[in-house]
């Protein structure tokens, strides 16, 4: 019989599982997982530290699994794989060795966090936010008018802080980029986002690195280029990086990025060899330049396409680019496609339109929401867009399609939209945008 092993329990993981399964009733599968709990949402992990959820509300049940006939192996570390014998080692919950045969192989190994090493970093209460035991050990911790460094500026710092602040906690974010959440917001709309927390009671000193750590046993001080900041604890939220430690002794081909190089199956170049998450690398549909992209929806789908095709089925991966939304803060955030730095960095000619709404809420005061909207200057269709505010997130996905689609500036303009009183206004934010883009450009 045949038999896909997948390395890697995570969203990718399962999901590549699945996806065998739902096109191979017969095949064996199974996943093996050094961690002992399977398919969580990393993103949910801030909420487990607010006291918003339990951590067992993040875990899903291992038996849905089991029903479909799929193999979990948890605590288990993977040692070996030969590609050439079509075998893999590994060590069980048990601290048996195993040496098991495949048909295919699947790698899910997601991304670790980035490293910070200077001195101080091993004293007591200097965590990473990475796994359910970080988020419980955290959680167990944090006390009221606890005193938090975070140190990082992106979507995991931000949502860290919002939860720290639910606890009570004094919260400082120190980042070394001009501005917060500087991966996916042009400095225009991420000064606004930046206020909004510092309104809120949050501390952000930009433009700014850790130099080390102070204290006994536990972590007593955050030395900085910018002064010491005393504090009870630190938490370090610097990013990610493709895991890819087993691909790269197995000798499977990695990208300029570290991540595994798939095509559109997601298989590797060797055959039967297939990677989806984090681990892999992507083409950006509007760079065309192959990079990680670490997106929970991306894993899902990067997964179970992988599944299929490892289980003998034909199925390819769509365009994709980044679709960040999110409500934090009590603000809605939005990012799609390509920032205006970015299109610097690949010397894209772009046109931008940048714009402040001020609308009446049906039931509140007037409110605000900030725009950006990105064309490339020959096509003039859209590549990228960013927006905070109100119905934010509501866009989300039009926006994205509309860069798939190459939506041009005049048909995004003359859009016809929903209108509801208690939703929108006549003249929708985007839809408005869109408007004053084309008077600019013509």
């Amino acid at each position: 019989m045949e038999r896909i092993i997948v390395i890697g329990g995570g969203i990718a993981g399962v999901s590549a599982a699945l996806g065998a399964r739902k096109q191979n009733e017969k095949i064996e599968i199974i996943i093996i997982e050094k961690e002992k709990y399977i398919g969580y949402l990393r993103g949910k992990l801030p909420y487990i530290i607010s006291g918003k959820i339990n951590y067992d509300k993040v875990i899903p049940r291992i038996d849905f699994l089991k029903e479909k006939r799929i193999q979990v192996f948890l605590s288990s570390i993977v040692n070996k794989i030969d590609l050439n014998d079509k075998k893999i080692t590994f060590m069980n919950s048990e601290k048996h060795e195993r040496t098991i045969d495949f048909s295919k192989i699947i790698f899910a190994t997601g991304s670790i966090p980035l490293s910070l090493n200077v001195r101080g970093r091993n004293l007591d209460r200097i965590y990473e936010l990475r796994t359910i035991e970080d988020a419980i050990k955290i959680n167990k911790e944090v006390m009221r008018n606890m005193k938090v460094v975070i140190v990082g500026g992106g979507l995991v710092a931000v949502k860290t802080a919002e939860s720290l602040l639910k606890r009570g906690c004094k919260i400082v974010m120190i980042f070394p980029e001009p501005e917060i959440l500087y991966r996916v917001f042009d400095d225009n709309i991420g000064k606004v986002f930046r206020e909004k927390m510092e309104k809120r009671g949050v501390e952000v000193i930009h433009k700014n690195s850790v130099k080390a750590f102070y204290g006994t046993k536990s972590v007593e001080a955050t030395d900085t280029e910018k002064g010491v900041i005393p504090c009870d604890m630190v938490i370090l939220a610097l990013g990610s990086k493709p895991n890819t430690v087993l691909a790269r002794r197995a000798g499977i081909p990695l990208g300029q990025h570290d991540g595994i190089i798939v095509d559109e199956r997601m298989e590797t170049v060797e055959r039967g060899v297939y990677a989806a998450g984090d681990c892999a690398e992507y083409t950006n549909f509007i760079t065309k330049e192959k990079e990680p992209i670490h997106l929970a929806a991306l894993a899902f789908q990067s997964g179970e396409v992988a599944g299929i095709n490892a289980a003998g089925g034909s199925e390819r991966m769509g365009k994709i680019i980044e679709n960040i939304s999110a409500k934090i803060f009590g603000t809605e955030i939005l990012s799609v496609g390509i920032t205006l730095r970015e299109t610097k960095n690949f010397r894209i000619k772009v046109l931008s339109s940048y714009l402040v709404l001020e609308k009446n809420d049906c039931y509140k005061s007037k409110l605000k929401t900030y725009i950006n909207l990105i064309f490339d200057s020959e096509s003039r269709k859209l590549i990228g867009a960013q927006m905070i505010g109100k119905g934010a997130m509501a866009w989300s996905n039009f926006l994205t399609l509309s860069i798939i689609k190459e939506v041009s500036v005049k048909e995004m303009a003359y859009f016809c939209y929903s209108y509801s009183p208690k939703v929108n206004e006549i003249m929708a934010e985007v839809i408005a945008a869109a408007k004053r883009a084309k008077d600019l450009f013509g």
